[in-house]
């Protein structure tokens, strides 16, 4: 079976044991880790800058901040003024926080270089640390400091579950996400609410991975599931997977007038044959989609031209002229 068994058993528990309803995972490649939050903001920022005149708007928002808010952080810490965290469940705590705020001031006083390495996707456009980025005073400090002690909500807030957030409209500079999409079951709601709260000249920075995280043997084989067993597998959690293929989020990005002006994509060719593939994700899969492991795009709003030739690029060649590729074993 594609099917791995731990997951199949737990998802079926977890309609009669609580304790197993359960997604989220700690881990050292989480926001739990200071210097993987640093690394994911500069990695963002670095792909972005050009399109935020090189400087963090004063709103910014994200959505599945995690395990803690350090990506948020880092962007309080070098310009932005409010920070939505948007989640649908608050994994966070005021310890975590303090710790992974305090590390963050310290490696941007030193201007460190962007951590890691290409295994972390997006690989930055540069991984000096940028030039123009300039970080808050002691003052600013002492005040973010204090609002997470505080929890009064003048320059962090937070809403958990993300749906009863009060982002006031057209306010947000820059939106992203990272390995957030693919688990939101009402993803079409969420590209409405981005439309919402966006500002007419926002940007938003997305990194969306379509592997099966771990449910099935082969990378995309959560697409040879059929609809009843990925009930039993999905159980009772409050998320898991949507399964959505990246066609199929940037048709809905498109609806709600986005249009992508950047795309970088991960290809994966090694996955299931497409004789594996079930009926609806047969359908439903571009061969694009069958291969892109992750996606890393940056969308602002499009003017209608814009979107119906974007919606008919998508569905009559699958791959906009705009995309780079890279490719993995």
């Amino acid at each position: 079976m594609e099917i791995r068994l731990k997951p199949f058993l737990k998802g079926a528990a977890s309609f009669v044991v609580p304790q197993l309803r359960t997604v989220h995972k700690l881990n050292e490649l989480s926001a739990l880790n200071p210097e993987f939050c640093y690394s994911i903001f500069l990695r963002h920022y670095s792909h972005v800058a050009p399109h935020l005149s090189n400087s963090v708007p004063v709103v910014v928002a994200e959505l599945g901040p995690g395990s803690s808010l350090g990506v948020g952080l880092c962007a309080l810490l070098c310009g932005a003024r409010i920070y939505h965290a948007l989640d649908f469940v608050d994994h966070t705590d005021a310890t975590t926080n303090l710790r992974v705020f305090d590390a963050l001031v310290e490696m941007f006083r030193k201007r460190r270089p962007v951590p890691g390495d290409d295994t972390t996707f997006p690989t930055p456009v540069s991984w000096d640390f940028p030039a123009g980025l300039v970080m808050a005073d002691d003052d600013r400090i002492r005040a973010l400091r204090e609002d997470l002690v505080n929890k009064k909500n003048k320059f962090i807030r937070i809403a958990a579950p993300w749906t009863s957030c009060s982002v006031p409209r057209e306010s947000v500079g820059w939106l992203w996400s990272h390995s957030v999409m693919e688990h939101a079951d009402e993803i079409g709601q969420v590209w409405k609410c981005y439309a919402t709260w966006l500002a007419h000249d926002g940007i938003m920075t997305h990194n969306i991975d379509y592997h099966c995280h771990g449910l099935t043997k082969h990378w995309n084989g959560h697409w040879s599931i059929n609809d009843l067993f990925w009930k039993v597998i999905r159980g009772r959690r409050p998320y898991l997977l949507n399964r959505l293929p990246h066609s199929a989020q940037i048709a809905l990005a498109n609806s709600c007038g986005f249009e992508v002006i950047s795309e970088l994509i991960r290809v994966r060719p090694r996955g299931i044959p497409d004789s594996k593939l079930t009926p609806r994700f047969a359908s439903s899969t571009t061969p694009r989609d069958r291969e892109t492991g992750e996606a890393f795009v940056i969308l602002r709003r499009g003017g209608l031209q814009t979107l119906l030739s974007r919606t008919s690029e998508l569905t009559l060649a699958g791959v906009p002229a705009h995309s780079r590729i890279m490719r993995e074993a």
